[in-house]
């Protein structure tokens, strides 16, 4: 009705197994990176309100266990055909980082759900350990416009792991989880093979407190998810509350069991949308009403 003062936004529902795509552009060349899949509920099993991020896994390779690459390629070229569109429509050169947070659904396949104009986190923290070629020498290269002909090498037998470690409370009583003092050994870290980011935290004197966010992120490399996630959990072990106030950290990401449910999940997707693709249905949802069909 045209009478009315309410905004209705209408939205379709949709399910499946969310990834992200990163890329880098110059404006007319565009360089895709490692397909990287964010662990965003709070707790284990997926379970909790949705965070920042709990964590990440990529590869081994260029994507995780559970997306093809056929699936992977379609959904660069969602992200190009967004670029070349929003350059048209806005009339000035996009240049830096660009990610597309997509879903494998029953309905469309590959499926955009949002972008955002930088690299994600905790994603961006999974991909750098596969990439072999030198990094801020791309980023340089599409500052300049001189993306075209750059190389991208990644190790194809590598797998990342990222645990994020948040105090109790986060993320929806950031105040309570605020200012409690935490000790970290960085060396034994280190000596995992893992390397330990700093995040909401801030030093006063010789102690790290919490500022009430994700505290710290655990990166971890092996030639599985499985054994990255296992040197993961071994690292996290050596960051400790001082005052007693709980600290957690998502111990499945990463896990055999873990990935196998996204496994399953993006098959039942795969089987529906490549059916919906061969029938020439994609894009549409069909209802079934009892007695009338």
């Amino acid at each position: 009705y045209s009478d009315i003062e309410y905004k209705i936004l209408v939205e379709q529902r949709v399910e499946g197994v969310e990834y992200t795509v990163m890329t880098i552009t110059d404006g007319s060349t565009v360089v895709p990176l490692p397909a990287i899949e964010d662990y965003p509920h709070a707790f284990s099993l997926d379970l909790g309100p949705e965070t920042g991020g709990m964590g990440s896994i990529a590869g081994p390779g260029w994507v995780p266990p559970f997306l093809e690459i056929q699936e992977y390629k379609e959904s660069i070229e969602i992200v190009k055909k967004s670029i070349e569109a929003l350059q048209r429509e806005v009339g000035a050169v996009y240049r830096g980082a660009i990610a597309g947070q997509m879903m494998l659904t029953s309905i469309w396949g590959p499926t955009l759900i949002e972008f955002y104009s930088r690299f994600g986190d905790p994603e961006i923290s999974c991909m750098l350990p596969l990439i072999q070629s030198d990094f801020l020498d791309l980023l340089d290269r599409a500052a300049r416009g001189k993306l075209a002909g750059a190389a991208l090498r990644v190790r194809e037998d590598t797998a990342v792991v990222v645990k994020a470690v948040a105090p109790a409370g986060y993320p929806l009583n950031k105040k309570v989880a605020k200012n409690h003092p935490v000790a970290v050994d960085e060396d034994k870290i280190r000596s995992l093979g893992c390397s330990l980011l700093y995040a909401s935290v801030e030093r006063r004197g010789n102690t790290i407190y919490t500022k009430g966010s994700r505290a710290f992120e655990i990166v971890c490399s092996g030639d599985t998810l499985e054994k990255a996630s296992s040197k993961a959990e071994l690292a996290v072990s050596h960051i400790k509350s001082l005052d007693g106030w709980p600290l957690f950290h998502r111990s499945d990401i990463g896990t055999t069991s873990s990935v196998n449910v996204r496994i399953k999940l993006a098959e039942k997707m795969r089987l529906a949308y490549k059916y919906r693709r061969e029938k020439g249905l994609l894009g549409t949802t069909v209802v079934w009403v009892p007695g009338r069909g």
